[in-house]
């Protein structure tokens, strides 16, 4: 069962989202800017398969390496790749006329490698594994939902995408699937450890965000110095 505290969370992940300057409405973005965005998510999404793998291996119940398991192979789109997250983002970026190894090639930010070193940190810890697995899912619709509407706000010709779409109809399941895997825990200690570290990936996805908000400024303040 949901604690109170980890319900909290979940109810305020998508006001966090939403108020990250990053996601302003008034942010005017142009295609490059929308390039490092979606670059920078890209390292994140690409390493998420990886991190659900390892959590099946730390989880010690059968019932919630199942659950875990039809969450990795939707992100894998059950073995069609173009059903698969990654393959559906990088069609998305197509439409934008965002090159695919221009997204490949790219450094990650301090604060992005922060989120993904919080990730790689849960491999050998099972508590820290679910925390961050939670608060993701917690999370994963109303992060999709902003960057697809910066995606949207450039195809205006469009209603649609497909990796906007994969989610809407995805993470109910996944959120449900996540819940389940609370069943193992059973002792206070550990229920506040799980929390404490959803905690962690929600402040460290909050940061990533705003460390991508702030580089667009700097690289702006920077652009009209030289103008």
């Amino acid at each position: 069962m949901i604690s109170s505290d980890l319900l909290i969370l979940k109810e305020s992940r998508k006001a966090a989202i939403q108020s990250s300057p990053l996601f302003n409405r008034e942010l005017d973005l142009n295609r490059n800017e929308l390039t490092f965005i979606f670059s920078q998510y890209w390292h994140l999404l690409t390493y998420f398969p990886n991190f659900l793998a390892y959590l099946i291996t730390v989880l010690p119940r059968l019932s919630d390496k199942s659950s875990v398991a039809r969450v990795l192979s939707e992100e894998l789109g059950d073995g069609n790749l173009e059903e698969a997250h990654e393959g559906a983002y990088f069609g998305a970026l197509k439409l934008l006329g965002i090159d695919e190894n221009q997204v490949r090639s790219s450094v990650p930010l301090p604060k992005t490698q922060s989120m993904m070193s919080g990730y790689y940190s849960c491999a050998n810890e099972p508590l820290k594994a679910l925390g961050f697995f939670l608060s993701t899912e917690f999370a994963d619709l109303w992060i999709v939902s902003n960057l697809g509407r910066l995606m949207l706000n450039a195809l205006p010709e469009r209603q649609t995408i497909k990796w906007i779409d994969l989610h809407v109809k995805q993470e109910p399941g996944h959120v449900a699937d996540a819940n389940d895997c609370l069943g193992w825990i059973s002792t206070p200690d550990d229920h506040n450890r799980v929390t404490s570290h959803a905690q962690e990936c929600a402040r460290l996805w909050d940061d990533f965000f705003l460390g991508i908000y702030e580089e667009i400024e700097s690289a702006r303040k920077k652009l009209t110095t030289v103008i």
